[in-house]
């Protein structure tokens, strides 16, 4: 491995703002990380056990409407606008209108709701609250996308922390005056999402020109895009969360605790790959041919991958004392898995850079098909290793269908990619 020429390289990157854009993503997220831990902290103490799990079926149930309605439009926002900046002013409208559209649901839902409330999950004020968060941050989502695919970075990262430390201090806010409750707690949280909407709308309003407006069109080329970006997130994010449902299953708690902390380790790693694909994502998507796609890909690679064996060697060596000074020496066993599962990790790495080339070349079938198989795969294989090997036989399995995935993402750059840039 050229490390020489790697940090050659890496020096040479700051003069396009890269490294700058994706340090200053990766710290916000690390920060957003612990602020959430902080809400978290302070939502227990103000509400209690029984107003917590109120205040979190809520938040889950939202966030779980938000990922269930986007139908990957803000894929298809980021793609779609760094390619053409003139198409804002309609992406923008068309995320309004989708995000109006999933309101309307919303409203349906809770109409259903307060008529059968025997299956409401949650109760009035909340119910309506939960429901109202769908829509809100939907709209969030979309409009954050579309910071990202006109490379605001900046914006972006300024905006998402500003607000969520608001939303901490509008939490810690209700206790002095008096005012706590799941439902007024969970209501200045979303006046965080609102003021954070608000303003990247403010943000992005100059470059409007008093054009925003919707188009039906563009929304189902959006849907068709974002559609196959959606189906291949979610294949790719059960192949990453199935394991602990069938560790839990197949061999209970205990086990699925100590598989927790590695796949709670592998989270932590796979941060920065998420943040450099999306930094890298709309410069991959503006460029003007396959060729200059391709030599931005190879130039982040030649950095990414002697950091990431850096990464998973110094990892290897630090695991276990921290896992024995963070959770004491009982969860030792927890480090077989993490060795495992780190093989994996690094090609679910490296296939996050070339799935990001993909989905810019139009989103092609391979984004879906290699999560799908991978993860048919790994569901097959964990119900016959993990009844013989447990949760140490999960991590082998996940692995073996991360390094599948980007055995498949590699042989497709082969024989469909490569023709256009050699050709």
């Amino acid at each position: 491995m050229d490390f020489r020429g790697a940090l050659a390289r890496l020096r040479r990157l700051p003069a396009v703002g890269f490294i700058r854009q994706v340090g200053e993503t990766y710290f916000t997220q690390i920060a957003v990380v612990l602020l959430g831990f902080v809400n978290s902290i302070l939502v227990v103490r103000l509400l209690g056990p029984a107003g917590r799990g109120e205040f979190a079926l809520a938040a889950t149930l939202a966030a779980v409407g938000v990922q269930l309605s986007n139908l990957g439009l803000h894929s298809s926002n980021t793609y779609y606008v760094s390619r053409d900046r003139t198409a804002l002013p309609v992406l923008a409208g068309n995320s309004l209108l989708a995000s109006g559209l999933a309101g309307l649901a919303a409203l349906a839902a809770y109409l259903v709701l307060k008529r059968w409330s025997r299956l409401a999950p949650v109760e009035d004020p909340l119910l309506a609250l939960m429901l109202l968060a769908i829509p809100l941050g939907l709209a969030n989502l979309l409009f954050q996308n579309l910071l990202i695919g006109t490379q605001r970075i900046r914006a972006y990262n300024v905006i998402d922390l500003t607000t969520r430390v608001l939303g901490v201090l509008l939490v810690a806010a209700t206790a002095p005056l008096g005012i706590v409750s799941p439902e007024v707690v969970f209501a200045v949280v979303q006046a965080a999402v609102v003021i954070s909407l608000v303003w990247m709308f403010l943000h992005l309003r100059p470059a409007f020109e008093g054009r925003l407006r919707a188009s039906l069109a563009r929304l189902r080329d959006g849907l068709g895009y974002g559609l196959r970006a959606y189906l291949g997130s979610l294949a790719a994010f059960l192949v990453l969360k199935s394991d602990i449902v069938l560790v839990s299953y197949l061999r209970g708690d205990v086990e699925t605790g100590f598989y927790s902390i590695a796949v709670g380790l592998a989270d932590i790693l796979l941060m920065l790959p998420g943040v450099i694909g999306t930094v890298l994502f709309p410069r991959l998507a503006a460029a003007p041919d396959l060729r200059e796609r391709w030599r931005l890909v190879r130039k982040v690679l030649a950095v990414m991958l002697p950091g990431t064996l850096v990464a998973l060697v110094a990892t290897l060596l630090m695991a276990r004392p921290l896992i024995w000074l963070a959770y004491g020496r009982a969860w030792d066993p927890s480090f077989g898995a993490v060795v495992w599962l780190l093989p994996g990790i690094g090609c679910l790495a490296v296939n996050m850079i070339l799935m990001n080339l993909f989905a810019s070349c139009g989103m092609p079938r391979i984004v879906v098909v290699s999560p799908l198989l991978a993860l048919v795969f790994n569901v097959a294989a964990n119900l016959v290793v993990v009844p013989r090997l447990g949760f140490v036989g999960a991590a082998m399995t996940s692995s073996v269908a991360y390094a599948l995935m980007l055995a498949m993402s590699l042989l497709y750059l082969k024989l469909r990619l490569f023709r256009g840039l050699c050709g």
